[in-house]
Formats: structure tokens, C-alpha cells, sequence
């Protein structure tokens, strides 16, 4: 039973076990690592694009793996509906206090455009990614 208890522990130490995610030691490192992200998107690569992300991300290696096998399952019907990527904008970067910081592109296509947000937090003097998402929703940058 010992040895059960002693198994069970270990791993639910592991899985509780916070991941050790890349840090970035400026803002510009961290909007330099977006950019990267978004010239291997424009390009039509975007699994490549997306592993740039993988040594800063701080969700465990499961979730990212996962979100990167949904985003390859939905690439042809995104490339259908949207037409062929033809390069990317840099949008704006906006400013939440001293520690977190949104980046903000659009991905172009012939038909549409996607919005990129990076979204880097800073809890004592490095920048770690928080999140990342994409979306067609536009209408979002503008102001009413």
C-alpha cells in the first residue's frame, strides 16, 4: 500500500508541477519573438510559426501539442476559405502598468485578414509569453 501511496504522490508531483517556460529578458526580445512568429505565418508555415511559441509557453506540453494538431486539422479549410497568406502588419502594442504587454498583428490573406494577439506578462524583470490567440474578428480594432 506504501508503495501505491508513494507512486500516486510522485506522480501527482509531476503533473502539479508547474512548467519551466523560456523567459525574454526585454520587451523588444518579446515583440522581436512575435514577429518571428508572424513572418513564418505569412509565409504559409504556420506549425513552424507556432513552435517558435513552444519554449516559451508556460501550459503543460499536452495542451500545447493539442492546440497544435487542432490548428494543422483546420489549416485546409482556413486556406480554402481565406485564399493564400500574403504577409502580415504590425498593429499596435498595447500597455497594461509596467508588466504586461499585448502585441497585435494581422495575418493577410487574399480574401481576409486573421488578428494575432501575443499577450507577454512580467512579474519581476522578465517577460514570459501568457498567451497567444488568433481570431477574424476585425471589427475589434476599431474604435466606435
Amino acid at each position: 500500500m506504501r508503495v501505491v501511496s508513494l507512486g500516486l504522490c510522485l506522480l501527482l508531483a509531476m503533473i502539479c508541477t508547474p512548467v519551466r517556460a523560456a523567459s525574454l529578458a526585454t520587451e523588444e526580445e518579446a515583440r522581436a519573438l512575435a514577429e518571428s512568429v508572424m513572418v513564418e505565418l505569412a509565409a504559409g508555415r504556420v506549425i513552424k510559426g507556432l513552435e517558435r511559441l513552444r519554449p516559451y509557453n508556460v501550459y503543460p506540453k499536452e495542451e500545447f501539442d493539442a492546440m497544435l494538431a487542432k490548428t494543422e486539422e483546420q489549416l485546409p479549410a482556413m486556406q480554402k476559405r481565406f485564399g493564400p497568406s500574403i504577409g502580415w502588419d504590425f498593429v499596435i502594442v498595447e500597455k497594461v502598468g509596467d508588466s504586461l504587454r499585448q502585441f497585435v498583428f494581422l495575418q493577410k490573406f487574399e480574401r481576409l485578414v486573421m488578428v494575432w494577439r501575443f499577450i507577454f506578462y512580467r512579474p519581476r524583470d522578465q517577460w514570459m509569453l501568457n498567451t497567444f490567440y488568433y481570431d477574424d474578428r476585425v471589427q475589434l480594432l476599431f474604435v466606435y
